[in-house]
Formats: structure tokens, sequence, C-alpha cells
């Protein structure tokens, strides 16, 4: 078992991607983790052969069943795991397509690995080669987040980019907020010295 054998899995049953999320909070940017996944059909000895692999390389991985017209086992590598595994596909020789996939993922974890994934600029070049990776028909719908939904939000106050400025202002709102519920606490117990007002 090796890395030739591995990448086996992933010319043939897997795929470079990119999950992108949205966060909740009132100033909130997306989350990008760029992934690296395997799926393997009713075949679960395997998933685990590389699950185990990867642990050798402190690379960790999830593994989840997926029932869709007979029983699926996928594996996933995420995160700084995933762009760890540059390093050892770099060395290797690709035999399909899924080498320009490859290329145009690593530009991505190149972005992300240098912070740019917190800026508006970053955020759209991703999107950008992203979107022309060769996707399924599936994922390229399950893509929420492309260019102009992103400009679109970023122009409605719903998405921020993460930088110094944004920090300042979120530290002055939870300073306000604090400062406003002190006050509010105040009032219930009847004034500014916490003591119960009977002035009525």
């Amino acid at each position: 078992m090796n890395w030739d054998w591995l990448l086996g899995f992933i010319e043939g049953d897997g795929c470079f991607t990119l999950g992108i999320t949205k966060g909740n909070g009132r100033y909130t940017s997306l989350k990008i983790s760029p992934r690296i996944s395997i799926a393997q059909k009713e075949d679960m000895e395997v998933i685990i052969k590389i699950k185990e692999f990867l642990m050798k390389f402190d690379i960790t991985s999830s593994i989840c069943v997926k029932n869709n017209r007979g029983k699926y086992y996928s594996l996933t590598i995420g995160d700084s795991s995933a762009m760890r595994c540059i390093k050892y596909l770099d060395k290797l020789t690709f035999n399909s397509k899924k080498y320009k996939d490859y290329l145009k993922w690593k530009e991505c974890c190149k972005l992300i690995k240098n912070k740019e994934h917190y800026t508006k600029k970053g955020i759209l070049k991703i999107i950008d080669i992203f979107e022309t990776m060769n996707l399924s028909k599936n994922k390229q719908k399950l893509l929420k987040y492309n260019k102009k939904n992103v400009n679109k939000l970023f122009k409605e106050g719903k998405l921020f980019e993460i930088n110094k400025s944004l920090k300042n202002k979120i530290n002055n709102d939870n300073s306000k907020n604090s400062r406003f519920k002190k006050g509010h606490k105040n009032l219930y117990k009847g004034g500014k010295n916490g003591k119960e007002d009977k002035s009525e």
C-alpha cells in the first residue's frame, strides 16, 4: 500500500473539491474548506484501509455511509489534512484528466493557506477557479455560493471581509451590548445602585 495505490482510487472513484458554507453570525464570511473525497460501493474494507494508510502520515479523515441505489462508503479528507496530501501527490504521475482538477484545487489551497479566503477578492478568485473544475451537474447545482450570489451578499451587507476593521467593529458592538445588558440589569433591580425604587 503506497501513495500510487491511493492515487488510483482518487482518479477512479474520488474528487478534489471544496466545502463552501456561510456562518450564522451578524458579521460573517464564507468558510471555504479544501476536501478530497473517495467513494466505494459496498466495500467498506477498502475505505478503512485508506483511512489507516493516511493515519501513518498524520492525515485525518472521516467516513460516512450513503444509501443511493445501494450502499456507498465515502471517505473525506478535509482542511489542513487535505492540504497535507499535496506534498505526496505532487511526486506522483496522474493518468487521467483529474490532474487538471488537482492543479486548480491546489491553486485554491494556496490562496487559503495565504489567508486570501478572508477577503472578497480572494473568495471570488477561489469561486472562479472552483466553477471551472470538472464537477458533476449535481455538484454544480449544489454550488449555492457562485460568483453572482456572493457579490450580491457582499453588496447587501450579509457577507464581510475578515480584517482588522471588522474585528474592531465586532469588539465595539460587543462593548455596547455589554453596557446595555448592565443597564438593563440595573433597571430590574430598581435603580443605578441596585436598590428597589419605592417612589411610587
